[in-house]
């Protein structure tokens, strides 16, 4: 924990706490490995305005609880927890920040950043919180990340992070250009809209960011900002992230269903029903593209579990595989950058 005091957050905020300007919402299951890492670095953004932390865990079975209560004793002013006593999302509920958190949210803007992820760019919120502040035709504004690999202890070359153009592009494409939710700041009034319009609880959706970015597009503008400002911790087994093909299969069926539902609601036409055999293909050249950037077992054996799902391989499909049964295979995949990849986003 930070040797910061609660006096020494919100010295800056010229003297008031009551009402703060913005939310911080998070949301954490088992993350006692993590969370120390992620509320440090929301009490140690540098601002001019007060903002509140609202974070809810979903009755974790480790020491994550314990962790956040210790940091709500010494920030009680500013740490604003919700303890589940039974896990919400075994329960059915996938909706967890606009069932219990978004409610619970009181500022002009809400930022979002999950319990194993973090910032590292102090400045973060004041800069994007000044934009919106400036431009009301913005809704949303998000930055460039690193990712972390848990497993490994390293950081993946290069960044995730580009701007989006339209809803109907974003709708089409998928999220190609990677908007990154660790990052968001967003007006909460447009939250409150998209739970009141769309009623994500009521949906059953396995991903909540997605959805949630549409609706934002769709009703106001996003700006991105070229710089990196925090870290996506990739795990082995997360609610977004698996190498498991079954569940990487529903994800991809949880994604198609999406599309389907905007398209359906806000009459756009070119979003198509993917069949489980086009997924499995793409979920293959996907699960390939990242084996050439991060050349390790355990993604290698993600890809010849995918292949193993895949009905009469095509051609290309087995041109690929055989590369991919070697480590030199995929190295080689990888000098030839240029070849190009076709996958489900």
């Amino acid at each position: 924990m930070i040797s910061l005091t609660q006096e020494d957050v919100m010295r800056s905020w010229g003297g008031t706490y009551d009402h703060p300007l913005l939310s911080i919402a998070c949301i954490t299951f088992n993350h006692e490995k993590y969370i120390h890492d992620t509320l440090d670095a929301f009490l140690t953004q540098k601002t001019n305005f007060p903002f509140e932390i609202i974070i809810h865990d979903d009755c974790s079975n480790d020491e994550t609880a314990k962790i956040i209560r210790e940091y709500e004793i010494k920030f009680p002013k500013i740490i604003k927890p919700i303890f589940q006593s039974e896990n919400q999302y075994s329960k059915g509920t996938r909706a967890i920040l606009a069932t219990f958190v978004y409610p619970k949210c009181s500022g002009k803007y809400i930022a979002l950043c999950e319990g194993d992820d973090y910032w590292i760019d102090e400045n973060k919120l004041q800069k994007q919180v000044d934009f919106l502040e400036a431009n009301p035709d913005y809704g949303l504004c998000y930055t460039k990340i690193k990712s972390f690999y848990q497993d490994t202890q390293s950081f993946l070359p290069g960044f995730i992070g580009g701007p989006v153009s339209t809803f109907e592009d974003y709708l089409i494409n998928g999220n190609q250009k990677r908007t990154t939710t660790l990052t968001y700041v967003m007006r909460k009034s447009l939250c409150d809209q998209y739970v009141k319009e769309i009623n994500p609880s009521e949906q059953h959706w396995l991903l909540g960011d997605y959805p949630l970015t549409l609706f934002l597009l769709k009703y106001s503008k996003a700006k991105y900002f070229d710089e990196v400002t925090a870290v996506y911790r990739v795990l082995s087994e997360s609610a977004s992230h698996s190498v498991n093909p079954e569940k990487i299969l529903k994800l991809n069926r949880c994604l198609n269903d999406i599309q389907l539902f905007f398209a359906e609601k806000y009459n756009v036409q070119g979003v198509i029903k993917i069949t489980d055999r086009e997924l499995y293909s793409g979920m293959f050249f996907n699960a390939v593209a990242n084996a050439t950037k991060d050349n390790t077992k355990e993604k290698r054996e993600v890809i010849v579990q995918i292949y193993k799902n895949l009905d009469k391989p095509t051609k290309k499909e087995k041109i690929f595989m055989s590369f991919c049964k070697t480590v030199l295979g995929i190295a080689l995949l990888r000098a030839y950058h240029n070849v190009k990849v076709f996958f489900v986003e």
